[in-house]
């Protein structure tokens, strides 16, 4: 036999782990709250497969949604720097820092549509996990 895997379940033998423990709670308290309880538990096991197998599944129609949004996005982004007409020249430090705050503060909004729509799937997937 070889070395056990320590960080992997099999979730047929929690199943069985906690129909035995439904059914030991059964027969020493029937009727017990403690036992409804580890009756629910073992209906949360069973359902668990089909959720695992939910959470591992890319979910293609949100991920091409995030990506046409990005690209659209960029597009947009592309088309407005294309069309604007910058001055020639910046009128001293205050015109300047100015300038560079306006596009800091827009790269930093930029990054955060990004993160967010980048991240929307997992956002979903951890809320149905839960």
């Amino acid at each position: 036999m070889g070395p056990v895997r320590a960080r992997s379940l099999d979730a047929t033998l929690i199943l069985a782990t906690l129909a035995r423990l439904r059914d030991r709670i059964e027969e020493r308290f029937p009727g017990s709250g403690l036992g409804r309880v580890a009756h629910e538990l073992l209906e949360v096991g069973n359902a668990l497969p089909a959720v695992t197998a939910y959470l591992a599944r890319p979910n293609w129609a949100i991920r091409i949604g995030v990506a046409v949004t990005l690209i659209a996005l960029f597009a947009v982004l592309l088309a407005l720097v294309m069309a604007v007409e910058l001055p020639t020249g910046i009128e001293g430090f205050a015109g300047a820092l100015q300038a560079v705050e306006s596009l800091i503060n827009d790269l930093v909004f930029l990054g955060i549509a990004i993160y967010f729509l980048a991240n929307v799937e997992q956002r979903l997937k951890r809320k149905k996990a839960l």
